[in-house]
């Protein structure tokens, strides 16, 4: 019976595997968690329950629909891991008959809106703290059943911060170097007529569209127009997202019968001045919209491809909008079209033989485009003869290929400006895909470029399944609500694994050149840069971090030589130029060492970021001719007094390296004797930025000392305060011209320097480079250190100098010598440089850890001093606040 045989082994045995007929492969039936999300995404377009905002706090909706609590990630200082924070001890807690349905930030991540269960916005602020919010003024209507569920929301851009925002191109790798091309896209999107306002776009199922604005003084205002009036469907709606665009806004929306609707709005804005006498001139603002029908499609259904298997084609036709949203085009992309995505989801049923088994989404995407009528020969005479009769160009949607998935897509995210978008799916993936045809992202071994996160090597690695995520600005973190209801933190890994050489390899520098890219642009767009750090491991080596740091320096152009002449008459712009300062930031960011202690650039960076905010306090609050409140300048008297301690710290050193040679000693004497405690005095002087600022803040405490002694005291208290500071400076031991002719002798050497060794513009930097990042002084500028910390320099110096005094001077408070502990007990709020009492309400830094007083909680703003009231905003390292638990 061999022919029995063969037939029956064909049928069953081990060829049917062979010729390709194995069993198919059943999936596991979705969980109870992920049903619940996606009937939620199909039910309405506006029900985000985990959101990041540009500043990287993460608000979520409590289960029960009841709280909005907050989470940050931070980098412990002890372990240096990075982890989330517990829930902020100020979450949003809802009115009795409320539910939280849907949180969104604003677009510079200022402002929070939540939508309760009747479709009515509850709006909040940041009350100085990442973690905590305090509500704006806006007045609810009473509560309807009526069509009022919101099913798209939008912020607009607020101008001009968000404006002409910077972009940075792929690195490229031509022999040893690598280079990005820096660029800002020029737009003008529409925006509150106020700078600096915020306002935000809802649009109802019942086709009301709404605008809420914020005012001057005052609730915010609204305004209203429908759809209906507009011409598209009248159908009830569940999803729609907007784009801005020049001057106006596009709007799509999709409604339960499965109509795809295009519209534009314009949002006319005018203002009057107030009248009312008990308060300074300001605008109302009064707003109108206006929306026109563009063009749209009665039914929109999934194309898979032919070799799509039936089962998912099947799934497919059953499938429903899950998420719907509008691209705007990219600067690094050769397509300038916005383009509209609609995701469709389908949960498949094993147990049911009646219904698809398989679960499957997908993406349908088109290209928003114009066109100009095409006219009958006969019309063409017409138009050629008379412009004026030419036809206006039409908005049209041009299809492009679906992408199909056997899983369910729960999340899809634009990254920043950048070609590719990123999906989370219920497998616990989180993928990057290109924006030409969605191909997914994957390491190509090309260590000549640096495009992504993808391309070079990193990627989620997938634990467990998930019912909702949220991502970071710039996809490094991502925020994960799994199944069984816990929020987890999912950070990138390098998957080739760190090279732990002393000098990175370049695939290496590829990867560190994909975190200064992103960190870089996140710089420049006013968004938290502190998560892409974490994806570099504790052990990084020093010659990676040093890499990383000057590439960060060299996307965004800095820093600039401030000792040619030119720069030096325009120095006073340090104060202002806001890159320079997130630049340091950053740097100071990544130059902590295991034990938390900063390397000596770190030390550096530290002293310049706290000079330049003393310097802008003096700057605000002592002028040439106006007279200065005593309370401000009492409250600048802490920090007055950590400037001098700088001082002393300075001239100390120069002393304390002269006291035992009557001869110029040779530069590597020099520096072994300030290495001994860590003391980067050498840098301070030789490195342009730093000494921009001590410059600086010099001339400005020569302003100060003189008008605090004019100013009139209001009470008892600021008498007694005001005497103080005067007797404490009538007892300093240096005078601040004895720095200065330093400063002075260091500014002609080098630019003496620089000129002797002919080196061009890019060799400054690359020396400022040198000693910012690396900690090291060039060899063109060693000679400069010899000659300042000569007899004949520092020795003349020294000798006006009480050493008595000097000697006894306490500057152990500015932490900048290795060994040397701070005198006095409790702990010290950075930004005032004052003790806070034990039980005293505090802040945290995200950032560096320090710490400030919580002086402003609510309406407690109207007693401080107005360059506290800025100062408070940020810690001195520019990082964020978040409330102490």
């Amino acid at each position: 019976m061999p022919y029995m045989d063969d037939a029956m082994l064909d049928l069953f045995g081990e060829d049917a595997v062979n010729d390709g007929l194995a069993a198919l492969q059943v999936q596991d039936p979705e969980s109870a968690a992920v049903l619940q999300r996606l009937d939620q995404l199909q039910t309405s377009g506006c029900c985000q329950h985990l959101t990041w905002s540009k500043n990287a706090t993460l608000a979520y909706i409590s289960a029960d629909g009841r709280t909005i609590n907050f989470r940050l990630v931070v980098r412990d200082p002890e372990t240096l891991l990075w982890a989330f924070t517990s829930d902020s001890p100020a979450p949003i807690t809802a009115q009795d008959d409320v539910q939280f349905v849907h949180v969104q930030w604003s677009s510079v991540g200022l402002d929070l809106v939540a939508l309760d269960q009747y479709g009515r916005p509850h709006l909040y602020q940041l009350a100085f703290a990442l973690d905590r919010v305090q509500p704006h003024t806006l007045s609810l209507p009473p509560p309807t059943d009526d069509l009022n569920t919101v099913v798209g929301l939008h912020w607009l851009p607020v101008h001009t911060i968000q404006f002409r925002p910077p972009h940075h191109s792929i690195g490229i790798r031509e022999g040893n170097e690598w280079s990005n091309k820096m660029g800002a896209t020029n737009i003008d999107w529409p925006h509150h007529l106020i700078d600096g306002k915020s306002a935000f776009l809802m649009l109802t199922e019942s086709h009301v569209l709404k605008l809420y604005y914020q005012q001057d003084f005052g609730p915010w205002s609204e305004a209203s127009a429908s759809l209906w009036e507009s011409g598209g469907t009248e159908e009830i709606l569940t999803h729609a997202a907007f784009s801005d665009e020049n001057k106006c806004l596009h709007l799509v929306t999709y409604s339960s019968h499965g109509a795809l609707s295009l519209y534009k709005v314009t949002i006319d804005w005018s203002s009057s001045q107030s009248k009312d006498p008990t308060r300074p001139p300001f605008q109302i603002v009064q707003a109108q919209l206006r929306v026109d029908y563009l063009c749209g499609l009665e039914t929109i259904i999934t194309q898979p491809t032919p070799d799509t298997g039936l089962d998912v084609q099947q799934a497919l036709y059953r499938s429903r909008l899950t998420n719907l949203s509008i691209l705007p085009p990219s600067p690094l992309m050769d397509s300038r079209h916005s383009q509209i995505q609609a995701t469709f989801s389908y949960a498949g049923d094993p147990y049911n033989p009646q219904n698809p088994s398989t679960s499957c989404s997908a993406i349908l995407r088109w290209d928003i485009m114009t066109e100009e009528p095409e006219l009958l020969d006969v019309f063409k005479t017409f138009k050629s003869a008379n412009a004026k009769l030419a036809p206006e160009a039409v908005t049209v949607i041009k299809r492009l290929p679906d992408m199909c998935m056997s899983k369910i897509i729960l999340h899809t995210a634009t990254v920043l400006s950048e070609p590719y978008i990123v999906l989370a799916t219920s497998d616990g993936s989180i993928d990057f895909h290109t924006r030409t045809d969605l191909q997914m992202l994957n390491p190509d071994n090309d260590d000549t470029k640096a495009s992504s996160y993808a391309q070079t090597g990193f990627a989620f690695m997938p634990t467990e399944k998930y019912c909702d995520v949220a991502l970071t600005p710039d996809a490094s973190v991502a925020a994960a609500l799994t199944n069984d209801g816990r929020i987890v933190l999912k950070i990138m890994e390098y998957l080739p694994g760190w090279d732990d050489s002393d000098t990175p390899d370049y695939r290496t520098q590829a990867a560190l050149c994909t975190i200064a890219r992103s960190v870089a642009t996140l710089a420049g767009l006013v968004i938290s840069a502190d998560e892409p750090f974490a994806l570099l491991p504790l052990s990084l080596p020093q010659a990676h971090r040093h890499f990383l740091i000057k590439q960060i320096y060299r996307m965004l152009q800095r820093p600039f030589d401030f000792t040619l002449e030119e720069n030096r008459k325009m120095s006073g712009r340090i104060l202002r130029d806001s890159v320079l300062a997130k630049t340091l930031s950053t740097h100071l960011f990544a130059s902590y060492s295991q034990n938390h202690t900063l390397d000596l650039p770190g030390k550096v960076v530290w002293i310049s970021l706290n000079l330049r905010l003393i310097a802008s306090s003096i700057a605000a609050t002592v002028t040439p001719k106006d007279p200065s409140k005593a309370d401000a300048v009492i409250a600048l008297g802490p920090s007055v007094k950590w400037c001098i301690d700088l001082c002393v710290h300075i001239l100390d050193d120069l002393a304390e390296t002269t006291k035992h040679s009557a001869a110029p000693i040779p530069y590597t004497t020099l520096t072994q004797v300030l290495a001994r405690t860590g003391s980067p005095t050498i840098l301070l002087l030789l490195s342009s930025t730093p000494r921009a600022l001590l410059r600086m803040t010099l001339e400005l405490l020569k302003m100060y000392f003189p008008k605090m002694a004019q100013c009139t005291p209001t009470s008892i208290h600021q008498r007694v305060a005001i005497q103080e500071l005067m007797t404490y400076s009538r007892t300093l031991p240096v005078k601040l011209p004895h720095l200065e002719s330093v400063l002075v002798e260091v500014d002609s050497g080098v630019r003496q320097a620089y000129n002797s060794a002919k080196l061009s513009q890019s060799g400054r930097v690359d020396s400022e480079l040198r000693m910012l990042v690396e900690g090291e002084v060039p060899e063109a500028l060693q000679v400069v250190v010899e000659h300042v910390f000569s007899p004949k320099i520092a020795g003349k110096v020294v000798e006006s100098i009480d050493r008595g005094a000097l000697w006894g001077w306490d500057t152990s408070g500015l932490g900048i010598r290795d060994g040397v502990a701070r005198k006095g007990q409790g702990r010290l709020d950075v930004v005032r440089k004052t003790q806070v009492a034990e039980g005293t309400r505090v802040r945290v830094c995200k950032r560096c850890g320090s710490l400030m007083e919580d002086v402003w909680v609510g309406q407690e703003r109207q007693g401080l001093p107005a360059w506290l009231q800025h100062a408070q905003r940020n810690c001195v390292c520019l990082g964020y606040w978040m409330v102490e638990a």
